[in-house]
C-alpha cells in the first residue's frame, strides 16, 4: 500500500513526488502511508491504552482509594487528651485491673491489724469501692493498662498493630469501642465494634460482653469486620479489668459514663 492522492484517490508509490493519476504534487509532510495509518499496533502505541482500559484502571484505583480512606475514617473515637486521670480514680482502676480487693475505709498501717466489724472473731469482708469512669478517663486507663502503642514485633495476633484503645459509653449498658491501629504496622486504620454489657440469669450470675457491628473504618462486616472484632477481643482479654467487671453486682451506663458496684 502506497501514498493515496488526496485529490483523485489514486494509489502512488511511496517514493512518488507527483500523482500518477492527476499530476498533483504530493505533500509528503502532510501524508502518511495508508498501511501505517491502518496499523492497529502503531495506533495503540500512539494513543496508549484504550478508553475501556483507562476506565477500568481509573475505577479500580478510585475504589481502592475510597476503601483506604474509609478504613482510616474515625468512627467516634475518643482522643488522648492532655492531663492525667484523677489519682483516686486511677488507683481504683489499678486495683480492679490487678484483681485486688480493697476494704472501704480500712487503711493498713504497719504493725497494726485491720479493724474488725460485725461479730467478734469475724473478719470484715474486703470489697472493691464503687468505680465511676467517664469515656475519656476509661480510654486513657485501658490504653495504658494494655501497654499501647505496641511495637510491631510484640503483636502477632492478626494484621493490625494496635496503637490506641478508646470507649464511648452510651445508655442501656452499651459501649462503642474503637481501636486505632496500623495495618501490617504501616497503614493507619480504625477498627470498631459495639459491646452490650448483659447480666446473666440468676441472682449470682455475672455480666458478659455481647459484641456486634464490627467495622474497619466505615466499612461494614463483610470487609475485614471479623478481623476488627478479633483485634478488639484480644485487646480486651489482655486487660484484666474487663474480666473483673464481669463480677460486679451492678453495672450501669449513661452517655459518657459508666458506674460499677461490687
Amino acid at each position: 500500500m502506497g501514498l493515496i492522492c488526496p485529490k483523485c484517490g489514486v494509489d502512488n508509490l511511496l517514493t512518488a513526488i507527483f500523482c500518477r493519476g492527476c499530476g498533483e504534487k504530493l505533500d509528503l509532510n502532510e501524508m502518511k502511508p495508508d498501511a501505517l495509518l491502518n496499523d492497529e499496533h502503531t495506533k495503540a502505541q500512539r494513543k496508549g491504552a484504550s478508553p475501556a482500559q483507562k476506565t477500568f484502571v481509573g475505577v479500580f484505583f478510585g475504589l481502592l482509594g475510597i476503601m483506604v480512606l474509609l478504613a482510616m475514617c474515625p468512627v467516634g473515637s475518643k482522643g488522648m487528651e492532655e492531663g492525667d486521670p484523677d489519682k483516686a480514680i486511677a488507683d481504683a482502676f489499678a486495683l480492679l485491673n490487678k484483681g485486688k480487693a480493697s476494704a472501704a475505709g480500712q487503711g493498713k498501717q504497719k504493725g497494726k491489724k485491720p479493724v474488725k466489724k460485725g461479730k467478734p472473731g469475724q473478719k470484715a469482708a474486703a470489697k472493691m469501692p464503687p468505680l465511676s469512669l467517664d469515656s475519656d478517663t476509661a480510654s486513657k486507663l485501658t490504653t495504658q493498662a494494655m501497654g499501647l502503642p505496641k511495637p510491631k514485633e510484640e503483636w502477632t495476633q492478626g494484621p493490625f498493630v494496635p496503637q490506641h484503645f478508646s470507649m464511648d459509653f452510651k445508655a442501656e449498658n452499651t459501649i462503642k469501642i474503637v481501636v486505632k491501629a496500623k495495618a501490617f504496622g504501616m497503614l493507619p486504620v480504625v477498627c470498631s465494634a459495639k459491646a452490650v454489657i448483659q447480666k446473666g440469669e440468676g441472682d449470682n450470675a455475672g455480666y458478659d460482653y455481647v459484641m456486634s457491628s464490627p467495622k474497619l473504618g466505615m466499612l461494614p462486616l463483610f470487609v475485614y469486620g471479623e478481623l476488627s472484632l478479633d483485634l478488639i477481643q484480644n485487646l480486651m482479654n489482655s486487660c484484666p479489668a474487663f474480666e473483673r467487671l464481669k463480677g460486679a453486682s451492678e453495672i450501669t451506663t449513661e452517655d459518657g459514663m459508666i458506674t460499677a458496684k461490687f
